[in-house]
């Protein structure tokens, strides 16, 4: 049986607890599935387990060191945790990984806006905005004028 499938399928229905269930079997099967572990923190985050899903998060980068999304997806978890610091660290390596990541750009920018870092919050904004991300203009108009 593909837990990781099944379990990507149960997510799409809303069906969190058992893609995590299907998950966990899947990591069980191998411990080295990335894909596992980062799927599984996307459902703990949509649950806001955010500390649960930086876990897993963790665990997929642990093996994929180039995980882009895992990055990504751990800073918006931090994010949400008020961790603005640690987040701007995780979008800082999705964007070192790849320059064009439009949206840790976007992300990045709402980080040091919680920090009170508006100058170089507007300029990642912009950044995202150049880069294709619709909502950046959004909050350029919100917070960069």
């Amino acid at each position: 049986m593909d837990y990781l499938n099944n379990g990507i399928a149960k997510s799409f229905k809303g069906d969190g607890q058992g893609a995590i269930s299907d998950y966990n079997k899947a990591i069980e099967l191998d411990p080295q599935n990335a894909e596992a572990y980062f799927n599984r923190g996307l459902s703990k985050y949509y649950k806001k387990d955010y500390r649960g899903a930086i876990s897993d998060f963790d665990k997929a980068i642990e093996i994929i060191p180039k995980y882009t999304t895992a990055y990504y997806s751990r800073g918006i978890a931090k994010y949400y945790l008020n961790e603005y610091k640690e987040a701007i660290l995780d979008y800082n390596k999705a964007i070192e990984i790849n320059s064009g990541y439009a949206i840790a750009y976007y992300g990045r920018g709402l980080a040091k806006l919680g920090l009170g870092q508006n100058e170089n919050a507007c300029s990642d904004l912009n950044k995202a905005k150049t880069l294709g991300h619709a909502a950046a203009s959004v909050m350029i108009k919100k917070s960069c004028q």
